[in-house]
């Protein structure tokens, strides 16, 4: 005899609503991430001796990042798990997060805010697609 065919969460039940919440959280931390260097734009740009304009490039790439990975992280996801997809891009995106007040000049920030983009994508990709096959609505 073979097991029941999963059909999806349902709403209302404690796994959907534990779903819900997890997501949630994790797009708070993706967007705190994002943008929590904004506050920072003004001291960034003194720093680095930059106008403050070429400072705010430093939130604009990570935010075209996002938007540029988002679909090759849902075929990532798709290929190797959505838990594993998530774990990887959320410790890359960490780890060039750590790395970007370190760099020396404007040129090594954005490219590291650019890459931190593009391992964030990995959050949106996969609540999209645990939102789309996961629930059943």
């Amino acid at each position: 005899m073979s097991a029941p065919e999963f059909s999806g969460l349902v709403p209302g039940t404690r796994s959907y609503r534990r779903l819900i919440a997890g997501l949630f959280f994790a797009g708070v931390a993706t967007f705190a991430q994002l943008y929590s260097l904004q506050a920072l734009l003004p001291e960034m740009s003194t720093d680095l001796g930059v106008p403050p304009a070429t400072a705010a490039l430093s939130v604009s790439a990570a935010t075209f990042g996002i938007a540029v990975a988002v679909v090759p992280w849902s075929m990532v996801a798709d290929r190797i798990g959505r838990i594993p997809a998530m774990a990887i891009g959320i410790i890359t995106a960490t780890a060039f997060g750590i790395a970007a007040p370190f760099s020396g000049g404007i040129e090594m920030v954005l490219a590291l805010r650019l890459a931190e983009g593009l391992a964030l994508g990995a959050v949106p990709a996969v609540a999209l697609a645990y939102l789309s096959e996961e629930v059943h609505i």
